[in-house]
């Protein structure tokens, strides 16, 4: 029993050594040691953080989600989002190559387009480019009518085609589709449904081509052919207008006024907007700040004064419902690498 109890006494020590050991606060040096160490993984956990908001803010341009994102199609062998967010970054690539070209020349889609947002544009006004292309089928929308076009031309027998045309008089720039017969300026567009006439801004266009190549070229352009080709390649539309030389020069007379504005760096009035273009415009709020109620757009464009006569080659035989077309802003000078 004594034996027992001595043994028992002696266990009882060395527990009691082994606590003592284990209660013993820690070293100043090991504290410190650890609390650097704590520091150490939260300022990494932090900056992992911070890196990453940044890496989000660097892509948010891209980070366009289409709607169906939200029915959860299936990405398995084809990302669906991951192409379109390459084909906005197209988009921006192309825009920001547009800018760091020198254009002497002013495009004759500008000249028939609001000159403030095209003066906005040419002296670089910083956007949201993200808004602006919050399409990213506009890409394959303009290689496909840019492969349409290379397919016509090669086809059909035209005199010229692509020419570029410079108005040195005026510093205007254009390149019409085709030339016919010395008497015919044709471009071609695309168009969802049968059009009832002419968009205005298309016969402008040609009409700006004509005059130019009449008054600086020595042509005798005598009509304005514009051809619409059906989004689904089914039908094509042409509708024919006479040249108005005295119209065109109006519209060329822009171009130098915009020109004169852009070297001297005096901002232009709002001249050939529309309502519509001003809601979409992405320049909007640099416009209402410099006096946008003062200089008010007109309500609506010019229309032409010569109505064109319509000749449709294979009239549809049913009128399908017209669907509420998007509009989407693009500026004027995007068309011409000047």
């Amino acid at each position: 029993m004594t034996k027992d109890k001595s043994h028992y006494e002696n266990l009882l020590k060395y527990l009691e050594s082994h606590e003592s050991v284990a209660a013993k606060p820690k070293p100043p040096e090991i504290k410190k040691k650890e609390k650097d160490q704590k520091e150490h993984s939260e300022n990494t956990r932090e900056q992992v953080r911070k890196l990453t908001k940044e890496m989000v803010k660097e892509t948010e341009a891209f980070s366009f989600v289409p709607a169906h994102v939200k029915k959860k199609y299936p990405t398995e062998g084809f990302n669906v989002r991951l192409f379109e967010e390459k084909l906005i970054k197209k988009l921006i690539e192309k825009h920001k190559k547009l800018q760091s070209y020198e254009r002497p020349y002013m495009s004759v889609t500008e000249v028939i387009n609001c000159l403030r947002a095209c003066y906005y544009h040419r002296k670089k006004y910083s956007i949201d480019l993200k808004k602006k292309y919050n399409y990213p089928y506009l890409y394959l929308k303009r290689k496909v009518g840019d492969t349409v076009h290379e397919t016509i031309q090669d086809i059909y027998n035209f005199d010229e085609v692509e020419k570029t045309i410079i108005s040195e008089k005026f510093h205007v720039k254009g390149r019409p589709d085709a030339i016919s017969e010395d008497i015919f300026v044709i471009d071609f567009k695309p168009t969802e449904n049968f059009r009832e006439d002419v968009d205005p801004n298309h016969y402008e266009q040609g009409n700006i081509y004509s005059t130019i190549l009449n008054t600086e070229y020595g042509y005798s352009i005598q009509k304005v052919v514009i051809v619409y080709y059906l989004s689904n390649f089914k039908n094509m539309q042409v509708f024919s207008n006479k040249v108005d030389m005295e119209r065109g020069l109006e519209f060329l007379k822009r171009g130098k006024l915009l020109k004169d504005h852009l070297d001297n760096s005096i901002l232009i009035d709002p001249i050939g907007a529309s309502e519509k273009e001003c809601q979409y415009c992405p320049y909007i709020g640099y416009c209402q700040k410099d006096g946008y109620k003062e200089v008010a757009p007109p309500k609506t464009k010019d229309k032409v004064t010569k109505e064109p006569k319509k000749q449709i080659e294979k009239p549809a035989p049913k009128k399908p419902k017209k669907k509420k077309k998007r509009f989407e802003y693009g500026d004027p000078s995007d068309s011409f690498l000047l």
